[in-house]
């Protein structure tokens, strides 16, 4: 194209001849109109072919394809059994969100640099607290920067078999089953405590961060790809799945909504209108009249729904094994209980429970007005500890709930010098023998 270019412009730059005819005249501006035509052919094929190829690398992770999330994860109806437990690693990968199907290889997301992030570790706390990604968050902790792994010494995940459909861990080897198991309670962690609802590129972020520490955890070194990160970032579908599932179970019973009757369903507008107005759901008991409500962020809902959700399994529960960023318990993780709320108490809005998907799109702005919301409580407060009193509380309520010791309430479990030189005592005392079992003194 250069090389047309240059030719026709030396043939319209050329000189005019006395002795050239009116038609040699012609046929050489017919000429340089003819090599202008296909120079501008050219040149839009190029811009045409560079645009498409530019479109197809487009990086599926810059699209929000959130309305398109799963709807079985928050469908009517969905079982709240005593087996399900927020963080069930059998069908870890069953909950894929969306906007992750068309992932073309791993060169478009940078999945390749196993050391990119690691300073999103959760290993270590330093009390160290990040520029906070999502509106609202003051107090989730970021750690030390660990140590940049040696992404040589890694080594390729090995698939045992192929299962149609989303990826699933048990397509893995243990050792990856092993790591996913221990990224996913990270990854989620790094939900409840640096944001709830994260664009895609943070997802990914998360999720290769949880991994390495995954790896940390398990003692092994084992590359990512994109199938095990895909598994990772459906964690917060399924995540959502479940605090709405939890909450859903309990608005009906706490705020008393009817399930019938014509004088129940007119009861219900009203009442949720009362829950609406001025957050009055999160009060724990609503005026009345000249009345003001009272117990701002105390409802028992909110303590219930923390307790089935980030300390349910015990000593297994997130909010038991990350003690230090769930002491106090985090402001994103509280936003996202208040909004699943919300969203089950918007069910009844019509007087009918009727099924409204806890979908990121609807309640991440719901969810960032909650965040608004507690850090205005808290900086108006600040003087009395208003906020950050409620936040401990629902962490040691969840500990208890979980049948945990409270931190410093432990009994001591040192052994004093004293009972050392008593055992040498009771030694010499028996002539340099042990104790006999079976005597009774």
């Amino acid at each position: 194209m250069v090389i047309c270019m240059t030719f026709a412009n030396r043939l319209a730059r050329a000189p005019c001849h006395q002795s050239e005819s009116l038609s040699d005249l012609t046929v050489r501006v017919s000429v340089h109109k003819i090599f202008v035509l296909i120079i501008v052919g050219l040149g839009t094929r190029d811009e045409d072919e560079n645009f498409e190829h530019s479109a197809r690398h487009t990086s599926p992770y810059i699209q929000d394809d959130d309305d398109d999330e799963p709807e079985g994860d928050f469908g009517y109806g969905t079982p709240n059994k005593d087996t399900d437990r927020a963080y069930n690693y059998n069908n870890i990968g069953d909950d894929i969100g969306p906007g992750l199907e068309d992932i073309e290889d791993d060169a478009d997301l940078g999945l390749e640099d196993v050391e990119d992030d690691a300073d999103l570790g959760l290993e270590g706390d330093d009390d160290g607290r990040p520029d906070s990604p999502q509106a609202g968050q003051k107090r989730p902790r970021r750690d030390s920067d660990p140590a940049q792994p040696d992404i040589s010494k890694y080594r390729k995940a090995i698939k045992v078999k192929n299962s149609k459909g989303k990826p699933k861990a048990d397509d893995w080897e243990q050792e990856v089953q092993d790591i996913l198991a221990e990224a996913i309670l990270r990854y989620e962690t790094r939900l409840a405590t640096l944001g709830f609802f994260p664009d895609h590129m943070q997802e990914v972020t998360w999720a290769k961060a949880a991994w390495l520490d995954g790896c940390r955890e398990c003692g092994v070194k084992i590359h990512h790809n994109t199938e095990l990160i895909k598994i990772l970032t459906g964690r917060g579908t399924h995540l959502r799945g479940v605090i709405k599932t939890k909450a859903r179970a309990l608005v009906e019973s706490t705020y008393r909504f009817e399930v019938s009757g014509d004088d129940a369903v007119e009861e219900n507008r009203k009442k949720v209108e009362r829950l609406k107005d001025g957050f009055g759901f999160v009060y724990h008991k609503l005026g009345n009249g000249d009345q003001p409500n009272k117990g701002l962020y105390e409802n028992s809902i909110i303590q219930r729904v923390v307790n089935q959700v980030w300390f349910a399994q015990r000593q297994l529960s997130p909010g038991i094994q990350f003690t230090e960023h769930f002491s106090p318990f985090p402001d994103p993780a509280l936003g996202a209980t208040l909004a699943a709320i919300e969203n089950s108490i918007d069910e009844w809005g019509s007087g009918h429970k009727t099924d409204i998907h806890f979908t990121a799109v609807a309640y991440k702005p719901v969810y960032e007005e909650h965040l608004k919301m507690l850090d205005k409580f808290e900086e108006h407060t600040k003087e009395h500890g208003i906020l950050p009193k409620i936040l401990q509380r629902l962490h040691n309520n969840g500990r208890i709930f979980a049948k945990a010791d409270l931190l410093g309430n432990q009994r001591s479990r040192d052994l004093p010098t004293s009972a050392f030189d008593a055992a040498i005592r009771e030694f010499q005392n028996h002539d340099g023998n042990l104790s006999n079992p079976e005597d009774d003194d």
